[in-house]
């Protein structure tokens, strides 16, 4: 479950030192995504750091903002255990309630392509959705666990 793709398709800045997030392509990146660097360097907006390769889900994944020293050692720390990260602004995720009971959910959407190169096919999907109120839901983790709900993407 690599993030390395995020990089290439310019959906997330990568990381290899503390000092990528001072650079001018990362302000460069902010901007392409339609973010304010001024907006990211005064800490209005969070961040999202994910390990570029060799883990599972959202292990490894801490979010934060720029200037908050614990951010800053963490990605460092991590770089240092887990090698190169990918960089992108925290996305909230959206929400849904059942109308049945009142539930709310956050949740997410994947869907799976495949290509030969030149073609692309749909092959399914699926919507997780994570309990609001859960501790991975207040911290924006939406992933498969024993208290989520699956819905199939056809």
């Amino acid at each position: 479950d690599t993030k390395e793709y995020l990089a290439t398709m310019g959906m997330a800045f990568p990381v290899y030192y503390t000092e990528d997030l001072t650079s001018v392509d990362f302000n460069s990146y902010l901007s392409s995504q339609g973010v304010d660097p001024a907006d990211v360097e005064s800490g209005r907006r969070l961040l999202r750091a994910k390990p570029m390769k060799g883990t599972y889900g959202g292990y490894g994944h801490f979010r934060g903002t720029l200037g908050d020293s614990r951010f800053r050692r963490d990605l460092r720390d991590a770089l240092l255990k887990r090698g190169s990260y990918v960089v992108q602004p925290e996305l909230q995720n959206p929400t849904i309630t059942n109308q049945d009971d009142g539930q709310s959910y956050m949740y997410i959407d994947r869907v799976f392509l495949s290509t030969d190169g030149q073609n692309y096919q749909f092959m399914g999907g699926e919507r997780t959705l994570m309990p609001i109120g859960s501790n991975e839901a207040e911290n924006n983790r939406v992933h498969g666990n024993k208290s989520s709900v699956y819905a199939e993407i056809i």
